[in-house]
């Protein structure tokens, strides 16, 4: 796990194969994109997701199977 983290940080610095961690990690995102995740992000939490569906609509939902592999 410690090799993997290892490249990948190098990776990200342009230097591959390379499985010493290095010094420092450069910011994954400029301060800009982090701003505009916050406020994604805090949008999000306000979202109501409560169901409206009437009785009989959900009873139906309630009998819907996915049969999968």
């Amino acid at each position: 796990m410690k090799r993997a983290k290892a490249l990948i940080a190098n990776v990200e610095h342009g230097e591959f194969p390379d499985d010493e961690m290095p010094d420092e990690t450069p910011a994954r995102f400029s301060t800009k994109q982090e701003a505009e995740h916050m406020e994604l992000e805090a949008k999000w939490w306000t979202l109501d997701l409560s169901s409206s569906l009437s009785e009989n609509k959900l009873a139906k939902a309630l009998r819907i199977h996915y049969e999968g592999n």
